[in-house]
C-alpha cells in the first residue's frame, strides 16, 4: 500500500464486523454496506489526498505561500460537498473514532522503515524551514509556514511511531 493508504486508513474502522467511513468528525460515521463501498471509498479518499497535496504544492510553487490557504479552503469546501454526495444513502452510525484508533489504523499499513524514514524527512525539512525563516528575511513566511508544517508532521508520525510499537 502507499503513503496515501494509509492516511486514508484512519478513516475507516469495523464496527460490528462492517466498516464504517469517518468523513469528517470522528464522532459519527457512515455504515458501508458491502466490502466493495470500503474499497470504493477508500480509493476516493486517496485521490483526494493526493490531490490535495498536488493543488498545494503546485499553488505554493507557482504563486507563493500566500495563495496556499484559499486554496486549500476551497479544496476542503469541495470535499465537503463531494463526501456528502458518496456517503448518500448510507446510514449514520454514531460510534465514535478515536484518534488512537485513527493512528493505529494509518500505524498498521505503514512499514517501520517508511515512518522512520518520514520522520527523518520532516525534521531535516523543519530544520531547513526554521534555517531560511531566521537567515532569509525574504523567504520568512514561507521558512515558517514549511517548519510549522513539517513540525507537525514530525510530531505526527512520532505518534504514528507510538501507535506501532504499542499495537
Amino acid at each position: 500500500m502507499t503513503y496515501f493508504d494509509a492516511i486514508a486508513a484512519g478513516r475507516f474502522k469495523q464496527v460490528e464486523g462492517r466498516w464504517v467511513f469517518y468523513p469528517w468528525a470522528q464522532t459519527a460515521g457512515y455504515l458501508l454496506p458491502r466490502p466493495e463501498e470500503h474499497w470504493s471509498t477508500h480509493a476516493w479518499v486517496v485521490r483526494c489526498l493526493k490531490g490535495w497535496v498536488l493543488a498545494g504544492v503546485a499553488v505554493w510553487l507557482l504563486f507563493g505561500p500566500a495563495l496556499v490557504l484559499p486554496v486549500v479552503v476551497g479544496f476542503f469546501t469541495w470535499i465537503r460537498l463531494r463526501s456528502r454526495r458518496v456517503c448518500r444513502g448510507y446510514p449514520m452510525v454514531v460510534v465514535p473514532l478515536t484518534m488512537t484508533e485513527s493512528y493505529r489504523a494509518r500505524a498498521e499499513v505503514h512499514t517501520w522503515r517508511s515512518l522512520q524514514i518520514l520522520a527523518a524527512a520532516s525534521f531535516v525539512v523543519m530544520s531547513l524551514g526554521i534555517f531560511a525563516a531566521v537567515a532569509e528575511p525574504a523567504i520568512r513566511a514561507s521558512g515558517v509556514l514549511i517548519a510549522v508544517s513539517f513540525g507537525l508532521s514530525l510530531a505526527s508520525t512520532s505518534f504514528l511511531l507510538h501507535c506501532k510499537a504499542h499495537g
